[in-house]
């Protein structure tokens, strides 16, 4: 046998689930899409330091190719120039830029005919087999060296080499500048490192220059991975090709920055996370300790009535249901207690319970009559004008009903007063038995079983009616649910039904409310009911009447439909008109359609149409706003 929870713990456990969990899911979910958020977020921040470092290193060297383009122009327009003037022209170049410290010209047979600084010693090298003359003579494009150690500047230095029309112009460029910017930004204050290399994988800049000066390459293998480690830390690279000089700029983040970013953001994710989880859980102990606190309070009093304690009142308690449920059970031991001493003197007071019933029967009886009285003056009032002469057979239809359960009623009541003195007969001769007086019982439930329920029965068929009746003789417009409203009008009109086997379906969404004047539609629907039993259904035994209403465009359409004999075209044209009927002497008037058309199209400010043949039924289509401002 399965062991029972507690309340209280089922309570916890079920604000847990249901408040935590979810809490908790929606933590950890945020958690993660802020974690990833933020790793995008960095690897954009890296995007754009790198353009910003791939463009700082392309204006560094957009000077040098400026310059070598003005050599490439003047030598190529001064081919007569004197090697003076030349050399005059080199030289002004030379001074006026900070990053080239010479220049040097070559015949296409790798000769060096002019050079700035002047130094003949070497005019006339042959340098054609240096490898940048090779690459550079057999193509239009300029060509960067690989770094080396300028021996004048003592700093880092590359070759721009250009092919012109008589032989190949060759610029020795200082970086040092470059390098200056590039060690600020691997600084002490930056975690991030720099690396440049050029088009065969060898460093133009790295941290450690003597990495540059060794030529080394070690980097050329990963450009192509996005995470590498160096020097046993594990970094995230970013790369970016720079076309103009072939170079690679790399760009390396440490993984354990973008940890701790991430741990500075989570944890206080995780803090407020807990935070509400402590506070969730302090209030759902409380919460369920209150509900456990009162149900263990009502318990204890149960368990003193079931031991014969009915003298007992229960504090108030925290919770309004609970406490209200404690005061039922207070009222109930009250009355436990007082049905207790009832029971003892039993046999002094049945006479007195017999007048107590009998005064509640004379009361339900007399109510039912006023009721019934009530009903037969509405109807006296109601047959005064043709407009209201469907409430009347309304009335009698109804009245003719309570009297079914009046008539058990009065006799229920006439067999328990007869059993009653039979008893109290046998209570004087003192003959009276125990197993009597448990059938006396039994027959007095049963029988104020019998006149409960037909008073119920009374009591709901007046209440259907008086709905009906009171909208039907009022003007005011409220606000109430079609369908519920058309089902109480339909339960006002079942005497007229009561003799028929004609049936109606309804088909209306049990949602849909109007505000409207509800005895107009009570007015319509019982004219059109009421003429499709006494014409329509005339010599046709099994009627079928249906009504379909829904809401479209904030307005009801309302569809009756039966299936009797119908009409001629002749009298659909009629069937509206003051006094037209097809009973003239028989008691028809001639004004119910025609009240029909005026509560349609003047009450509810709606239109009304008829299709109809013979003997294929007849359907009306209603359509009025469901709102009446």
């Amino acid at each position: 046998m399965r062991k029972s929870r507690t309340i209280h713990r089922f309570l916890l456990n079920f604000i847990i689930f249901t408040i935590l969990l979810p809490m908790i899911v929606l933590g950890v979910s945020n958690t993660i899409l802020s974690v990833d958020s933020f790793q995008k977020a960095l690897k954009k921040e890296d995007d754009i330091k790198i353009s910003l470092l791939s463009k700082m290193i392309r204006d560094y060297i957009r000077g040098p190719l400026l310059e070598l383009n003005i050599i490439k122009e003047n030598l190529e327009s001064t081919r007569n120039t004197s090697s003076e003037d030349f050399n005059k022209l080199l030289g002004i170049l030379t001074e006026n830029s900070e990053k080239i410290w010479s220049i040097q010209v070559s015949d296409l047979y790798g000769n060096i005919r002019a050079l700035y600084p002047n130094d003949e010693r070497l005019l006339g090298t042959d340098i054609s087999g240096h490898e940048y003359f090779k690459i550079v003579t057999h193509s239009d494009k300029p060509y960067w060296s690989s770094t080396f150690l300028s021996s004048k500047t003592n700093s880092s230095a590359v070759t721009l080499s250009k092919k012109y029309s008589d032989g190949v112009i060759t610029l020795f460029i200082s970086i040092k500048e470059m390098d200056e910017i590039l060690a600020l930004l691997n600084g002490e204050n930056s975690s991030r490192l720099v690396f440049v290399t050029d088009q065969r994988g060898v460093y133009v800049y790295h941290p450690d220059y003597k990495k540059v000066l060794l030529r080394e390459n070690n980097l050329f293998e990963e450009k192509q991975k996005e995470y590498a480690t160096y020097n046993n830390e594990k970094y995230y690279i970013k790369t970016v090709q720079m076309p103009e000089t072939g170079w690679q700029v790399s760009l390396y983040t440490p993984m354990d920055n973008i940890y701790q970013t991430i741990y500075k953001l989570v944890l206080p994710l995780i803090i407020i996370l807990i935070s509400l989880i402590s506070i969730a859980i302090i209030i759902g102990r409380r919460f369920s300790k209150t509900i456990y606190n009162g149900i263990n309070a009502l318990l204890n009093s149960t368990r003193e009535i079931a031991l014969g304690e009915y003298d007992i009142t229960i504090r108030s308690l925290a919770l309004e249901e609970m406490d209200l449920l404690a005061k039922s059970v207070t009222n109930m031991s009250k009355v436990i207690l007082e049905r207790e001493t009832e029971l003892k003197d039993a046999y002094l007071k049945i006479n007195n319970n017999k007048v107590l019933l009998e005064r509640e029967v004379e009361k339900q009886t007399k109510d039912l009559r006023s009721a019934l009285e009530s009903l037969n003056d509405a109807q006296e009032k109601v047959i005064e004008s043709e407009k209201l002469a469907s409430l009347g057979g309304m009335v009698a239809g109804v009245a003719h009903e309570i009297n079914t359960p009046i008539g058990i009623i009065v006799t229920a009541a006439s067999y328990l007063q007869d059993k009653t003195e039979e008893l109290y007969k046998s209570y004087k001769e003192n003959t009276m038995a125990k197993s009597m007086f448990s059938t006396y019982c039994e027959n007095v439930l049963s029988t104020t079983s019998l006149i409960l329920s037909n008073s119920k029965r009374s009591s709901n068929l007046i209440s259907s009616f008086k709905q009906v009746a009171v909208d039907q003789s009022s003007e005011e417009v409220r606000v109430f649910r079609m369908k519920k409203y058309i089902n109480e009008i339909l339960t006002s009109l079942h005497p007229n039904f009561k003799k028929t086997t004609h049936i109606v379906e309804v088909n209306c969404d049990e949602s849909i409310t109007v505000k409207s004047y509800p005895g107009a539609i009570a007015q319509i629907l019982t004219n059109l009911i009421l003429n499709s039993i006494k014409h329509g259904f005339e010599n046709i035994p099994n009627g079928v009447i249906s009504i379909d209403i829904y809401l479209e465009n904030e307005r009801i359409h309302f569809i009756y439909k039966d299936n009797g004999k119908g009409m001629s075209p002749e009298e659909v044209k009629k069937i509206y008109d003051p006094f037209f009927t097809t009973k003239r002497g028989k008691g028809g008037s001639g004004l119910g359609m025609h009240i029909v058309y005026n509560l349609v199209t003047q009450k509810l400010g709606g239109q009304i149409s008829c299709t109809s043949s013979k003997n294929n039924g007849t359907t009306f289509l209603l359509d009025f706003p469901s709102q009446i401002v």
